[in-house]
C-alpha cells in the first residue's frame, strides 16, 4: 500500500511533465540557439580589435559587449530550457524501444490520437494509457518532481 501511494503522480506533476515534452522541440531550439551565440560571443573576444574601438567622437565601442548584453539575456531562458532539455535527453536513453517511439509521436510529432498511437503500438487503449503514465512518471522522477 505505501509503494503504491509513492508510486503514484500527482495530476499537476503529470500535466507539468507533459507540458515539457510538449515543449521539447523550442527549448531545444533555443538551448541550440544560445550555445551557437556563445560560440560566436568568444570568438568575437579572442579577436583583436581594430584601432582604439573608438567611434568619430565618442567613446570606445565594445561590439563584443553588446554581443555579451544580448547573450546573457538569451542565457535566462536557456537555463531553464536546458534543464529539461538535458532532463528528457537523459530519460530518453534509458526508455525502451516502443517507450520512446510512443513518447516522439505523441509529444513531439503531435499528428496522431491517443487511440491512433494506441493502434499503432498493436495495444489496447488501456495499456497505452498504462503505459504513458509509467513513461511520464519516470520523466517526473528525473525531473526530481516526485
Amino acid at each position: 500500500m505505501i509503494e503504491q501511494m509513492t508510486d503514484k503522480v500527482p495530476d499537476h506533476v503529470l500535466e507539468f511533465v507533459e507540458k515539457e515534452l510538449y515543449d521539447y522541440p523550442i527549448n531545444r531550439e533555443t538551448v541550440m540557439e544560445y550555445l551557437r551565440r556563445r560560440g560566436d560571443v568568444l570568438a568575437q573576444g579572442r579577436q583583436a580589435p581594430d584601432g582604439d574601438g573608438r567611434r568619430e567622437g565618442g567613446p570606445p565601442s565594445d561590439p563584443t559587449h553588446a554581443s555579451a548584453v544580448r547573450l546573457l539575456a538569451l542565457e535566462r531562458s536557456a537555463e531553464r530550457a536546458r534543464f529539461y532539455v538535458e532532463a528528457i535527453d537523459s530519460t530518453m536513453r534509458v526508455l525502451n524501444e516502443e517507450e520512446r517511439r510512443m513518447v516522439k509521436r505523441r509529444y513531439f510529432d503531435r499528428d496522431i490520437t491517443n487511440a491512433g498511437l494506441a493502434h499503432e503500438l498493436n495495444m489496447s487503449e488501456r495499456q497505452f494509457y498504462r503505459m504513458r503514465y509509467e513513461v511520464v512518471r519516470k520523466f517526473a522522477m528525473r525531473m526530481t518532481l516526485i
